[in-house]
């Protein structure tokens, strides 16, 4: 038996393409097929009942999936022998991951193919303490096309009605970078990154304790940004850059983006506001013909005095014309610019004293710690995305900090020139695809 383990240690580790299948619920999928790089994500009642049959539809790996029901595993919903197909059975909801790991050793393939989800998983509920799906058990390993391994479900869960934090967590997924499977792959996800993901999804969670008052809300809020300040220090020392550096490449677009932000959801509630009047049913597929799923300013510059009519505030009618007139005017648009950059130096210097004070063990007002949550989520937030962009794409992440300065100074160039943001974003905006309807509303 020694000399039999010992020749399995000293073989060669057999290799072959290996694809796993595993099953998730409090899991929530859009009804399409969502592909990031090497995971496809599957809503089970909608998918497993139609590759079950012969003359369903198709969709990527229809056949793959096939093969996986027929290896005697338990899958949601049954066949009708197994268990009960009706969804009012288990009004949990359930998806089938597809992660294909490439030509690699067969041995340990579903522990990557766990590693990967996990941190997918992890990435796409950091930032907000949402539902985090559960593995059921069910696994099935295929190398080379054929079944290779496979393990049953554990006990269900019981069925809950309550669905809190499923939908939150699907519309993150589509949003985590589409290349980070193939990254993941390739080269070990540095310490730094996984640590300062862990300590913000604790933070999301400290954040969610939303029906606490008094001195544990308080209590929970201070912990929450302790986390996110550590995340953030782990992602400047993987970058190796100096914190206040990270700072200020991070808060670079910040007033632009802010300005852009406020504009957009200005006009939106106003359409919403209105939604039952004239005006808005004229206005609507003028602006929004595809419903409010990105706005278009060239459209609201186009329409701009039909949309400040709809105003009946004067405060907000103004503060609308203002908002607008920076569409067109490189004047306007830097004053706006320059007021949303105020507030934003102002939130991280009270930030920095938060910080400071909470290092050292000073004490720290209630007021000041709420003040500070917003910016400590946003600043967080962001240098985990571009921690996370810069591993995929395998570039240095001062070079992406460079990428987003160089823009900056590009768009202001730009203005100097006597372009209008109209004009950059007709430019720039095309290689971004078209709109993406939205459903929120039907």
């Amino acid at each position: 038996m020694i000399e039999k383990a010992v020749e399995d240690l000293l073989a060669v580790p057999r290799k072959g393409h290996c694809v796993v299948w595993i099953e998730y619920e409090f899991a929530l999928v859009d009804d399409a097929p969502l592909e990031m790089g090497d995971v496809t994500l599957y809503d089970s009642y909608m998918f497993i009942p139609q590759a079950r049959k012969d003359d369903g539809i198709e969709f990527p790996h229809r056949e793959e999936l096939r093969q996986v029901l027929k290896t005697g595993v338990e899958w949601w919903p049954g066949d009708g022998a197994t268990i009960q197909s009706d969804i009012y059975s288990d009004p949990n909801s359930y998806a089938v991951a597809r992660v294909d790991l490439g030509v690699r050793a067969v041995r340990g393939a579903s522990e990557a193919a766990d590693i990967r989800m996990d941190l997918i998983l992890a990435l796409a509920t950091a930032n907000t303490g949402s539902t985090r799906w559960v593995s059921t058990g069910a696994t099935v390993e295929l190398v080379d096309g054929r079944v290779e391994g496979r393990s049953g479900i554990s006990a269900r869960r019981k069925p809950t009605v309550s669905r809190y934090g499923m939908g939150l967590t699907a519309k993150q997924l589509p949003r985590t970078p589409r290349d980070l499977s193939v990254a993941i792959g390739t080269r070990p996800i540095p310490y730094e990154i996984t640590e300062a993901v862990r300590l913000i999804s604790e933070s999301g969670f400290e954040s969610g304790y939303e029906n606490t008052f008094g001195t544990t809300r308080s209590r929970h809020a201070r912990t929450a940004v302790g986390l996110r300040n550590h995340a953030v220090e782990h992602i400047a020392a993987w970058g190796e850059l100096g914190v206040s550096e990270l700072d200020c490449g991070l808060s670079r677009n910040w007033a632009y983006l802010d300005w852009r932000a406020e504009l957009g959801n200005t006009v939106v509630y106003l359409f919403r506001r209105n939604w039952e009047t004239a005006q808005v049913k004229t206005l609507l597929p003028k602006v929004y013909p595809h419903g409010f799923g990105t706005t278009k300013f060239e459209r609201v510059h186009a329409n701009a005095p039909e949309i400040l009519a709809m105003c009946d505030v004067p405060m907000q009618k103004q503060r609308l014309k203002s908002l607008m007139s920076g569409l067109d005017s490189e004047a306007h648009f830097h004053r706006a610019e320059r007021h949303f950059q105020q507030g934003i130096d102002l939130e991280l210097k009270r930030l920095r004293r938060v910080r400071n004070a909470l290092v050292h063990g000073n004490p720290v007002r209630t007021s000041m710690i709420d003040s500070v949550v917003s910016i400590a989520e946003r600043r967080s937030s962001d240098a985990l995305d571009l921690a996370i962009d810069a591993f995929s794409k395998d570039i240095p992440l001062s070079q992406r900090l460079r990428e987003i300065e160089s823009e900056a100074v590009d768009r202001d160039a730009r203005l100097e020139r006597g372009q209008t943001l109209l004009e950059i974003w007709a430019e720039t905006d095309v290689a971004r695809g078209p709109e993406q309807p939205d459903y929120s509303l039907y």
